[in-house]
């Protein structure tokens, strides 16, 4: 008896020349002398829900232009293999370019030997597209909802060091540093269960005690005793108990996790979640790439998304941040700018110039109704170039507001204990800017 195992890109494959061959039968087509106008024409039949019918009002297509993209590339590679066997007579739809941007020359062009790359030439533009991201409540939703250790161990592994699931399932006891370290070694190995790390470049990730502490728990409670292997991830419920997880078990579990929870989620959900918080906290690039065990930055930034709050924070921080009474940034027209009598106007009549910043009632409105507290006013501004006087001015109010208390003068202890807390609120957003 013989087993034949087919795997998902052999399936994916059969399924687009099944829709080639149909478009073909449709057209009245020969595979074997198909020009470049009429594959454009498969390209329509692709998009086009309902072949044969031209919709007048805008409709939309049956699939995506990453879709058609991939069965392109099924096609391409199935009339190169018989172009190459002698059975195929049909267009060239890949050519032989170099590899670097034509518009770039590198050092002795003309010169040196140009490493040349096959490159499709039938190919439809794909929107640009990030990778989604979770947040902290919903990884921790997904830990609550798995039923052993061992699976709250391997998401938060994943979590905390975007391994890909390859790497992790390969993982071995002599790979997990405990002994005051709390370092995992990535390496490249042959795995009985069919897990395979991309990268053989090898690498060593710093953890948190935690996870290390998790790990110990999942072998001390449940790894299997008559478990043969040195694999930390081993079967302990189903299939063959102390056997080395397989890619297929791992699928399976963030698949029942999705049901569980509602969050749709893999395992490379998790690695583009710890890239994004990595760039979030200012870790840099370079050091994200080694972590992730990029071969080059295009990589890193490819999972990376900056936060809205996180970009306000560098622009606030570029442009010089304005903030008022409660420490929060507030926005200034920049429309007035690039015009000297405009900012004349801003400084004159718009605002008035104060010690420690600004205010922001215009003086048309008249004379200020507080009377010498600006720091209980919403009208207040400052910036960083004041954060001497406030942190003086700080020290002096908690002067004042001790003296007070000694003294008993309880409404000159309320008065400058308000100062008091709009000092400290805008010194600490200052600080952080200037961070």
């Amino acid at each position: 008896m013989f087993v034949v195992v087919i795997c998902c890109c052999c399936k994916e494959n059969a399924k687009n020349l099944k829709l080639y061959w149909e478009f073909l039968q449709d057209e009245g087509l020969d595979w074997k002398t198909i020009k470049l106008d009429q594959l454009a024409e498969f390209i329509h039949w692709l998009r086009n829900p309902n072949p044969g019918i031209y919709p007048i009002t805008p409709t939309e297509a049956t699939r995506t232009n990453r879709t058609i993209n991939q069965i392109l590339s099924t096609i391409s590679s199935f009339d190169e293999f018989h172009a190459r066997l002698g059975n195929f007579s049909g267009v060239e739809l890949t050519t032989n370019k170099v590899a670097y941007p034509s518009q770039y020359k590198p050092f002795l062009y003309g010169i040196a030997n140009q490493s040349q790359v096959r490159k499709r030439l039938l190919k439809v533009k794909e929107p640009k597209r990030f990778p989604k991201c979770l947040t902290s409540i919903q990884v921790q939703q997904l830990i609550k909802a798995c039923n052993t250790l061992r699976d709250k161990f391997l998401i938060c592994l994943l979590y905390e060091t975007g391994l890909r699931i390859g790497e992790a399932l390969g993982l071995r006891h002599e790979d997990m540093l405990t002994e005051g370290r709390n370092e995992i070694f990535v390496r490249f190995r042959e795995n009985i269960n069919g897990a395979r790390a991309k990268s053989r470049v090898e690498r060593l990730l710093a953890v948190n005690i935690d996870l290390m502490r998790l790990y110990s728990n999942y072998l001390i409670d449940e790894y299997p005793v008559e478990a043969d292997c040195d694999y930390v991830f081993v079967n302990i419920k189903s299939g063959q108990i102390g056997e080395p997880m397989k890619v297929s078990r791992a699928k399976a579990l963030f698949q029942d996790l999705s049901d569980k929870t509602g969050i749709h989620v893999s395992p490379h959900l998790l690695r583009h979640t710890l890239a994004t918080r990595m760039v979030n906290e200012g870790v840099p690039l370079t050091v994200i790439q080694k972590y992730l065990g990029h071969k080059s930055p295009d990589m890193t930034m490819t999972y990376a998304h900056i936060h809205d709050q996180t970009m306000r924070a560098c622009i606030d921080k570029f442009h010089g941040k304005v903030v008022n009474i409660s420490g929060e940034t507030v926005v200034v027209n920049s429309s007035l700018d690039h015009n000297q009598d405009l900012q004349w106007m801003r400084r004159n009549i718009l605002a008035q110039a104060l010690p420690n910043g600004s205010c922001a009632r215009p003086m048309i409105k008249g004379a200020c109704p507080h009377a010498n507290a600006c720091l209980t006013c919403n009208d207040f501004r400052t910036t960083i170039e004041f954060l001497s006087q406030h942190k003086e001015q700080h020290k002096h109010c908690t002067e004042m507001i001790d003296k007070a208390k000694l003294n008993g003068w309880q409404r000159q202890v309320e008065m400058n204990e308000q100062i008091l807390q709009s000092l400290e609120k805008i010194i600490d957003s200052l600080e952080k800017s200037d961070e």
